[in-house]
């Protein structure tokens, strides 16, 4: 048995804008799957109207075959997209990013869906179209994301529109994409198409094009096959690609963007030096705002400050490992030391001749330990350090701290929260570092990640008291405590 599942979105309410082209790849993947014999049973989502129409249709059709254990399971969505906090998103159509889980498809999710039919083979055809891609600054950190999403199956396929750092074009007959997706099937001059034909029928289709590169991870032999190609099949296929040929070429050409163009509209991340300053300058005051309208104002007095050096940063020494290991283009240098330790080390000739008494001798070596971290441009302070300081003597006075590291367009922040001693200035236990990467100039993004940071702070903060008054359950209190993200120093 096979099963199908597609999703095509090209209504969007505000903010995101609308893309016609959608519908259109929805129509095409419908149409081949009908035409052929490749699947047993298929749900189609196309324009749906509302997020929680389309997860309730996809979890119905879900349990329908759950543990049915089908050869193969196909899934195809096109729309707007995003990766944010080491997840990716599939927005619906009715998104808002206050309620982006509850207005999304999250990746995990459908892994997890998909996962639960056990199928042989799990294949995913993602068509982003002019998504939120452009927004994932961190491409080492997607592709590591994408390779850990196919370990959840035994063997797969998945196949993305363009690049991380690159949008994914369409007009307003159908997406680029999918139409090359389409078009290798009808093209095949044999009888059936494996996967990897069509991986290299697009891969060949977009070679040297700048501005979209699909890309592909795969966990199979190769052997595996899409469907059968018969004459009616082709003739089916020929048929939807000419009807929008034209419109779809003159569009190629009024969006392949020149050079220039391409270079113009990169520029414009980019941040001067007093463009940098500024930035931080404006989300330290916004840190500060966030901080008077904080949830445990009846509670806590909160002191927020910006420190000019590091020598008062918990275990900064984890932000230079961090720095050193990953090598990211940051205005930033590892501050590191020598020590000359004792290394015992086996003698091998003493052990072959029976010397045991000298067969382990005590060599010199020089050690490089990393202790911190310096920025090699003028910064408006280093670090911010939010306290809150409890207004009763049975509560903990807990601490965040907030480092900013630069690039010419990003800002890289590590963040942690820590607990003091009652009546010490010190850390009741190590910290945990998170970080994360943002557009210098994305402000909105910016601005709504502090007040995720610090909603996060307020929950570590407050959960030890809730817990203690017994104000939620335990295994609530033990989720708000404080959670540790993802992608850590």
């Amino acid at each position: 048995m096979n099963l199908a599942i597609v999703i095509s979105v090209g209504s969007y309410r505000h903010p995101l804008s609308g893309l016609p082209g959608c519908r259109k790849d929805g129509e095409m993947i419908t149409a081949l799957l009908e035409a052929g014999t490749m699947v047993d049973d298929k749900l189609i989502m196309i324009d749906v109207a509302s997020s929680a129409e389309i997860k309730k249709q996809l979890s119905e059709f879900i349990s329908k075959y759950k543990g049915s254990e089908p050869d193969k399971v196909f899934f195809y969505f096109s729309g707007h997209g995003d990766f944010i906090q080491d997840e990716f998103f599939y927005l619906l159509p009715d998104y808002q990013e206050a309620q982006r889980r509850q207005t999304s498809l999250e990746n995990s999710e459908i892994d997890n869906l998909l996962r639960g039919l056990r199928p042989n083979l799990a294949v995913k055809v993602i068509d982003a179209c002019h998504s939120g891609i452009p927004y994932i600054k961190d491409k080492d950190a997607f592709t590591t994301y994408l390779k850990g999403t196919k370990e959840e199956f035994q063997k797969c396929y998945f196949m993305f529109s363009s690049q991380v750092n690159q949008a994914s074009y369409q007009s307003n007959e159908a997406s680029f994409f999918t139409r090359r997706f389409v078009e290798a099937i009808a093209k095949h001059p044999t009888d059936s198409i494996r996967f990897k034909d069509i991986i290299d029928y697009i891969s060949d289709s977009f070679a040297g094009d700048v501005s979209q590169t699909p890309f592909f991870v795969l966990q199979a032999d190769y052997t595996e096959i899409f469907c059968e190609v018969t004459d009616g099949l082709r003739e089916k296929l020929g048929g939807l690609l000419k009807g929008e040929k034209g419109a779809l070429e003159q569009q190629v050409r009024e969006d392949k963007k020149s050079l220039k163009k391409l270079v113009e509209e990169d520029a414009s991340r980019y941040c001067t030096e007093e463009e940098s300053s500024a930035i931080l300058e404006k989300l330290g005051d916004q840190i500060g705002t966030i901080c008077i309208n904080h949830e445990g104002k009846d509670l806590y007095d909160v002191r927020c400050e910006k420190v000019q050096d590091y020598s008062g940063v918990p275990m900064i020494e984890k932000i230079g490992q961090w720095v050193d290991q990953n090598k990211p283009e940051l205005f930033v240098k590892v501050i590191d030391k020598y020590e000359i330790v004792d290394v015992p080390t086996t003698d091998a000739f003493s052990v072959l001749f029976g010397k045991v008494d000298q067969a382990v001798k005590i060599v010199k070596k020089k050690n490089r330990i990393i202790v911190g971290i310096g920025s090699t441009v003028p910064m408006p302070y280093s670090y911010i350090m939010v306290s809150a300081k409890p207004k009763y003597p049975n509560i903990d006075e807990t601490v965040c701290y907030v480092v900013p590291l630069l690039s010419e367009t990003e800002v890289r922040f590590f963040t942690a929260f820590g607990t003091y001693e009652k009546k010490m200035r010190r850390l009741k236990k190590e910290i945990n570092w998170e970080t994360s990467a943002l557009g210098l100039k994305d402000d909105k993004r910016l601005t709504q990640y502090m007040l995720e940071v610090f909603t996060r702070f307020w929950d570590y903060t407050l959960a030890p008291i809730i817990k203690r008054f017994g104000l939620l359950g335990e295994e609530q209190t033990e989720s708000s405590d404080g959670g540790e993200g993802k992608e850590s120093g």
